[in-house]
């Protein structure tokens, strides 16, 4: 009795790694009466304090419109005056960020509502007030208590932006290994961007001054070039975990401002510097080049590999020309690339800059996995993101986006492929509308209007949550699956395979059959592991056990 027990046991251990719980969705039907007067029921309740989500429910229930006589054309308007108001509040209180995203959510849904808006957010340099007005409270500094800016100097030397740097020193309080207490501080570098005292660093510096988790001390200072030994208090403005930067500020006056230039005149070869603290090792200038750009290291932004000397100390630091300016921010200690440097391009610090000095940004995401659309295999250029994968009672659902749909346009921003969506997507808050064109599989043009929810820190982990086993895989690993078993559910025939993923680097084929053996989660749900058994056809039909995993974060969910 007591073995029967344990086999009975080891099944259902063995079913458990294989099986779980998926969240059902049902789309609504917009051509149920019910189902239409239901959502205008809810869309009611909520407008006041989703406006942005409410306006998106009704446009969509509004551009649906067939022979009801209901009142969603009422209720779209209504949530337009909603967001008018909302807009205008904003405008009032100076907080140009919110006002513009209620004003793109606006146009995005094609509002009539807005033309009186429309040349006050023409004006390239509205988001300037945003500086200005974060703190009111800050300490006025006087131009002429500024010292001379280098590009004013008749014979500049590189040396001579070291002004401009700071090291960041994080006290952490002592932390205590095998009963002996040892000082815990984390040192990094960074660079002012204001004559306020604003300076840029990494994330991954200051994370215990934010992280809600860390239950220690946790005291961050600034030292100021040519002054090794005064520490002077920095705060925390602004914070953006998922492309490791910070926005800090100190009331010490800047000795010199840098100037954010861009990395789109960089190509590979091109000499930069690095500035920084490397070890503690203050105001250390190394050189070298582009060794290659466009990196995928983190899952929404691509990065540039440099060669100049960098080490743990130097997180933070600016990547300059020489003439000083800003090319991009150091990001150091990625174990898994010991040896190998990379930095942030400047560009995504421009554009986050807004959104930074407004406290902790979120990253916004729609969810659907696409890839780069060619025209033929050996195309260097794109024609758009090519929908392969939509998450279960996402945004991108609702809004009625299609596998085989291709995607042009986002906001009236050209799209060629994953980079350009990844850049017009980082701009893009969450609790936005987005208007979204292309042409679908039948080769017919398309504009849909897409509302961004927060993006999670592993997105695919919601999707497989969220869906069946099989449908899952593909934009975890690449493999779409099929059940090909009534007997046993864990038996597949592989239907297509996506170019450079995980499923096919291990040498998947399309029709081979595959059984999934054993799946489980690791890293605190960062990865999924799964152990497959195949038959490949590629192989002659060699009978083998594959252990795959996949991080469940992805540059090409959006």
């Amino acid at each position: 009795m007591n073995k029967i027990c344990s086999i009975l046991l080891c099944i259902l251990l063995l079913h458990s790694c294989t099986s779980k719980s998926v969240h059902e969705y049902t789309p609504l039907n917009y051509t149920e009466l019910d189902a239409r007067i239901n959502e205008i029921e809810d869309i009611i309740k909520v407008r006041d304090t989703e406006p942005v989500k409410s306006l998106w429910r009704s446009y969509l229930l509004a551009s649906t419109k067939n022979s009801f006589d209901d009142d969603s054309e009422k209720v779209f308007a209504e949530c337009e005056d909603s967001i008018i108001s909302f807009l205008q509040k904003s405008i009032d209180d100076k907080d140009y960020v919110t006002a513009s995203k209620y004003f793109s959510s606006l146009k995005s849904v094609e509002s009539k509502k807005i033309e009186s808006y429309a040349s006050w957010f023409s004006h390239d340099n509205y988001y300037d007030n945003v500086n200005v007005n974060v703190n009111d409270n800050d300490k006025e500094i006087k131009a002429d208590e500024v010292t001379s800016q280098v590009e004013q100097l008749s014979e500049v030397k590189v040396s001579d932006f070291l002004s401009g740097t700071v090291t960041v020193w994080v006290d952490r309080g002592i932390k205590v290994e095998k009963g002996m207490g040892y000082a815990d501080r984390v040192i990094g570098s960074g660079f002012f961007i204001d004559d306020k005292g604003h300076f840029v660093t990494n994330y991954h510096v200051i994370e215990s001054e934010v992280d809600a988790s860390y239950e220690g001390y946790s005291r961050v200072y600034v030292k100021l070039y040519k002054d090794s030994a005064t520490r002077i208090p920095a705060k925390v403005i602004g914070y953006d975990k998922a492309l490791d930067l910070a926005l800090l500020k100190t009331e010490a006056i800047p000795p010199y401002v840098f100037s954010l230039g861009s990395s789109a005149d960089l190509d590979v070869g091109d000499v930069i510097y690095a500035i920084g603290s490397p070890l503690g090792l203050e105001n250390t200038i190394t050189s070298g080049i582009v060794s290659a750009k466009d990196r995928y290291l983190f899952s929404i932004a691509q990065v540039m590999q440099i060669d100049a000397a960098v080490n743990s100390g130097n997180s933070g630091g600016p990547i300059i020309d020489k003439n000083g300016n800003v090319k991009a921010v150091v990001f150091a200690g990625i174990m898994e690339y010991e040896g190998l440097n990379f930095a942030i391009p400047v560009e995504y610090l421009k554009t986050l800059l807004p959104a930074l000095y407004m406290g902790k940004v979120e990253h916004s995401w729609t969810g659907f996995y696409g890839i780069t659309k060619k025209e033929f295999p050996s195309s260097q250029k794109g024609s758009g993101v090519e929908v392969l994968y939509i998450m279960s009672g996402s945004s991108a659902q609702r809004s009625s986006l299609s596998i085989g749909d291709v995607i042009t346009h986002i906001n009236d921003i050209s799209i060629e492929g994953v980079e350009h969506l990844q850049r017009a997507m980082l701009g893009i808050p969450q609790d936005s509308i987005i208007q979204c064109k292309g042409i679908n599989s039948a080769g017919e043009a398309f504009v849909k209007a897409l509302y961004t929810e927060v993006r999670p820190e592993n997105p695919l982990y919601d999707v497989y949550q969220r869906e069946p086993l099989a449908r899952s895989f593909l934009p975890i690993f690449g493999m779409d699956l099929t059940p090909s078993s009534t007997l046993n559910k864990n038996v597949y025939t592989i239907n297509s395979i996506i170019q450079g993923s995980i499923a096919d680097e291990n040498g998947f084929s399309v029709l081979d059959p595959v059984e999934v053996k054993r799946n489980k989660l690791l890293e605190e749900n960062q990865i999924l592991y799964a152990e497959l058994f195949t038959r490949k056809r590629s192989n002659a039909y060699f009978e083998v056990n594959i252990a795959i995993a996949a991080p469940l974060d992805s540059p090409f969910i959006f």
